[in-house]
């Protein structure tokens, strides 16, 4: 039979070698960024796990309150701390009293209520602990996976949740087929069984916390390379994008807006960098609250900002214009005492005069935004043939500019 081939101390050992090495690997990682909280929380984990297979795997030759009570003790604190970890993971803290639960209730009992002498009490007690834990983690990455959708998410909730309760069917075997509390090395078959299942189990536990956090560098990189790092709104790529794939749907109608915030080197020249990175934020927070969910906003310049509205038209542009360059204009910000007036230029444009070409809808909001510049600023002007005709752009013979019907 299977049991029959199965040596406990050697799993022990095969246990130990394994979780060290993995250790050092992700102890190394940790070491070159001390920022990931989590992965330090996991290292922890991981070293403790190598000290309690090690003492565990000395149970023949040791004295038994150091490989059974010390052991099993720092295996449950391995498993208190790995789930700590998941909750640091996704920004959150373990509960102390729960952290602390499972393996002070076994010191209790293994030194205060006599149960280095009942290994069958010593296995239902560190079962109901492992169980326990491996079920915490299952519900926590599980509860997580709204804030944060990546992939491996639903593989680790279900196999922390069959771990912990295939760890909890220890407990009838142990009451129905008990160990022999005369020889406790001569363990019976399931008992063997489950060791190789908590071996497994170890390498996998390690290959997801390796698996959570390369994708969530891969998640935060895709984020990083679609946003502006200053305003936090999609940057000049990622709105380009998105606009394209909405003018490539068939009787595509929208508009588009070019926002620039005048005198903005102004700014820049008089108060300084800090206080014109402060304007750009403070106006994207105000843009953002004022436009509907489906509205696409984006910067594509220094000072110079993009909106597309789905399924509108040039009245619905113009409005919104007006709305944002009224608050906008009122918005003035105090920077280290000193009034800071602030205003916008906005040039619209529209599907239904342009085309769905992005460059050319582009180029005929900007043609309007050079209008609104040359009018005195802090105006809206929506694009017309009359700013052709007053060559406000140079187009190259590709990209010649044709309006159409209305």
């Amino acid at each position: 039979m299977l049991g029959d081939h199965i040596d406990i101390v050697t799993l022990l050992i095969c246990t130990f070698l394994a979780t060290a090495v993995v250790a050092i690997f992700l102890t190394l990682i940790w070491l070159r960024d001390r920022t990931a909280f989590a992965v330090g929380v996991w290292c922890l984990a991981l070293w403790t796990g190598v000290v309690s297979c090690m003492l565990l795997g000395l149970r023949a030759i040791g004295p038994e309150w150091l490989s059974i009570g010390i052991g099993n003790a720092l295996a449950i604190l391995a498993y208190a701390i790995l789930w700590a970890g998941f909750k640091a993971f996704d920004g959150s803290r373990a509960h102390p009293v729960v952290f602390l639960a499972g393996p002070v209730i076994w010191l209790v009992c293994y030194f205060g209520l006599s149960f280095h002498d009942d290994a069958n009490a010593r296995v239902v007690l560190a079962s109901l602990s492992v169980s326990a834990y491996s079920l915490l983690v299952a519900v926590d990455v599980y509860s997580a996976r709204h804030r944060e959708a990546l992939p491996c998410r639903p593989i680790i909730t279900s196999f922390f949740a069959l771990h912990g309760l295939v760890y909890f069917l220890r407990i009838p075997f142990a009451i129905m087929m008990p160990l022999d509390a005369r020889n406790v090395m001569n363990f019976p078959v399931w008992f063997s069984i489950f060791n190789l299942e908590l071996f497994v189990s170890t390498i996998v536990i390690v290959v997801s916390v390796l698996a959570l956090t390369l994708e969530r560098a891969q998640h935060r990189y895709r984020i990083l390379s679609f946003t502006d790092e200053l305003t936090g709104i999609s940057n000049r790529r990622s709105f380009t994008e998105k606009v394209e794939a909405l003018l490539m749907r068939p009787n595509t109608v929208g508009a588009l807006m070019i926002l620039d915030i005048d005198h903005f080197k102004r700014i820049n020249d008089t108060w300084g960098h800090i206080a014109g990175d402060r304007v750009l934020k403070r106006f994207a927070e105000i843009v953002t609250l004022l436009v509907e969910q489906n509205v696409l906003f984006g910067r594509i310049g220094g000072e110079e900002f993009a909106l597309f509205l789905p399924n509108a038209g040039v009245l619905r542009g113009l409005a919104l214009g007006e709305t944002l360059r009224r608050e906008v204009e009122g918005m003035a910000m105090d920077y280290e005492g000193h009034r800071v007036d602030i205003s916008v230029s906005v040039g619209v444009s529209c599907v239904g005069q342009v085309g769905t070409d992005f460059d050319r809808l582009h180029k005929a909001a900007d043609c309007a935004l050079y209008e609104a510049k040359r009018s005195g600023r802090n105006a809206v002007r929506v694009f017309s043939e009359d700013m052709l005709l007053r060559s406000c752009m140079e187009y190259p013979p590709t990209m010649e500019l044709k309006l159409r019907p209305v």
